[in-house]
């Protein structure tokens, strides 16, 4: 068993790439979640912003005023007035979106927005310093937030197509891809990107990492998982790291005993899985989802057993960790 530490923390078609992101989310193309509601009655941009001290009614007399001149997104002309921090009408956004899906009640969040205008923090702070919880976090606030730290896409564009998704009971997604922020590709990775959080296969803090290697590197989604992996992971998981491959029939004691002689005391965990692969113990496949699992093992996403069956199957087949762990729970 493996003595697990405390968890830190060819080209293809696009309907060829949508099957892959598929399976590695654990979805077929047949079984797609259903898109929520329309959106329900809830507080007018307006009013909270307002009512929560950010904008003066004056103020917000001449936004709407210019709104109803252009037809642009309130949201957007208060941002673009550069007045008003743009984390502000974000935060009153967020609490359309808390309140629209029956979280928060008008009370709460104008309350919460109260702080964030005060003391300049974000929405997800201010809800915590209120001591109130909710059950999810809304996917729709997810998917801006994942590509603005991703630098795919930017908080201003994020406000104006979350507006718009409120407004019109859409998708933000969708909306971004109507104003040609971000292409299909980019939002099928990052809604597959959510996907894993979900699941607790993937920290909230590493998949922008993640999306943003994939769409700058054109690289496969299942490799840029696997190789923030082994950035992520350190000395503390190379005993892990023994024990798998160990357990699997990839390398000996000895072999492993002898890389450790040769790269000595101080070696990094990516140093270690490269000598093993210089020295041909490993390819880089393999190397790839050795790592990725002791991800997942860190995660406390799968059981040791699990991933040395997993490893199995990825050294006996050739694909890749997530699309294995799918087939096998599949």
């Amino acid at each position: 068993k493996l003595n697990l530490k405390v968890p830190v923390f060819g080209p293809k078609s696009r309907s060829q790439d949508k099957d892959a992101l598929s399976e590695l989310a654990g979805t077929s193309q047949e079984n797609q979640p259903i898109l929520p509601p329309k959106p329900r009655s809830m507080t007018q941009l307006c009013s909270l912003l307002t009512e929560s001290g950010a904008v003066d009614s004056q103020s917000m007399s001449n936004y709407l005023a210019t709104q109803r001149e252009t037809g642009l997104p309130l949201g957007r002309i208060i941002t673009h007035a550069g007045v008003i921090d743009p984390e502000v009408v974000m935060a009153a956004l967020t609490a359309q979106v808390y309140e629209r899906d029956g979280y928060l009640t008008q009370v709460d969040i104008l309350e919460i927005l109260v702080l964030c205008y005060r003391r300049g923090i974000d929405f997800e702070t201010a809800l915590k310093q209120t001591g109130r919880t909710l059950p999810v976090q809304i996917a729709q606030i997810r998917t801006g937030e994942i590509l603005v730290k991703a630098g795919l896409a930017q908080k201003s564009s994020i406000i104006s197509a979350l507006e718009l998704a409120l407004l019109k009971g859409s998708q933000i997604g969708v909306e971004l891809i109507n104003m040609g922020q971000i292409d299909e590709n980019t939002l099928s990775r990052t809604l597959l990107l959510q996907d894993l959080v979900r699941q607790e296969r993937l920290a909230m803090v590493h998949a922008p990492s993640v999306l943003k290697r994939s769409v700058l590197n054109r690289e496969e989604l299942s490799q840029s998982l696997a190789e923030l992996a082994a950035l992520v992971l350190d000395t503390s998981d190379i005993e892990n790291l023994e024990a798998l491959l160990k357990a699997v029939g990839v390398c000996s004691h000895a072999n492993l005993e002898a890389i450790k002689t040769m790269l000595g005391e101080k070696t990094s965990f990516t140093e270690y899985l490269a000598a093993l692969v210089h020295k041909q113990h490993l390819d880089d496949g393999l190397a790839l989802c050795t790592a990725r699992l002791l991800y997942l093992l860190r995660m406390e996403a799968i059981k040791p057993e699990e991933a040395i069956d997993v490893l199995k199957y990825c050294k006996d087949f050739g694909v890749d960790a997530d699309s294995a762990l799918n087939r096998r729970r599949g």
